[in-house]
């Protein structure tokens, strides 16, 4: 019995002196967490326990590296992004990853994701598990011509990492955010030189849709495990 409520039973027949051992299996536990008296009834005896049930183990993640390079940029550099994400929880999980972006030149954030998904994603990682997140972002150029954006040497872009299990929209309803990081890239001035990435080559901003006010699709992201 479980708070006075029979779960399951069994017929025993025994003779004068004798005992049989009895077991009960798959019985399903109150699905609400706390404290239960439960125990084994006969017509003559009963013996009674408290069992505790817990919350369920959860899968929960952290943001334990995150860094927007070069952290000083013209318009023409290539940005990237390299970020770290852990799961700290207590069951396997994945997590979704995007970046959110503003600037004193926004008239409200973009969100960067790849373009086929609307978020990349990281797992499943086992609790204590991490995993390397390394996104091209394109150029600040590729930002600014987004309409409502305007950037300017000397503007600090604040890039933000969300992690969570449900992280796209950003936007109303709530999405179900575990972390952020966020740090900032200084916006210079272009000294004429040609911008290359990081093979050495020229750098081509990649292709931009953006909105304002909501999610956007802007550069690709590979997780490396």
């Amino acid at each position: 019995m479980f708070n006075d409520s029979v779960v399951a039973s069994q017929n025993v027949t025994l003779g004068a002196g004798a005992s049989e051992s009895v077991g009960f299996e798959n019985v399903t536990l109150p699905s609400e967490p706390g404290e239960y008296e439960h125990g084994i009834f006969t017509e003559d005896d009963n013996q009674t326990a408290t069992i505790v049930v817990g919350d369920p183990a959860e899968a929960e993640f952290e943001v334990t590296g995150f860094d927007v390079s070069p952290s000083n940029a013209t318009l023409n550099d290539s940005l990237t992004v390299d970020a770290e994400v852990t799961n700290v929880g207590d069951a396997n999980g994945t997590v979704d990853n995007v970046v959110e972006v503003t600037g004193p030149g926004f008239q409200g954030s973009i969100v960067f994701s790849p373009p086929e998904s609307d978020e990349f994603t990281a797992g499943p990682l086992a609790p204590n598990e991490s995993a390397t997140l390394q996104v091209n972002l394109g150029t600040l150029q590729s930002i600014d011509d987004i309409d409502g954006v305007s950037i300017q040497p000397g503007d600090e872009v604040a890039f933000t990492h969300v992690a969570g299990q449900d992280v796209n929209p950003l936007y109303p309803p709530d999405p179900a955010i575990d972390d952020t990081a966020s740090t900032t890239v200084t916006v210079v001035e272009d000294d004429g030189g040609e911008s290359a990435d990081a093979s050495g080559d020229p750098a081509e901003p990649e292709v931009a849709q953006a909105v304002a006010d909501g999610p956007a699709s802007l550069g690709a992201a590979t997780a490396l495990a």
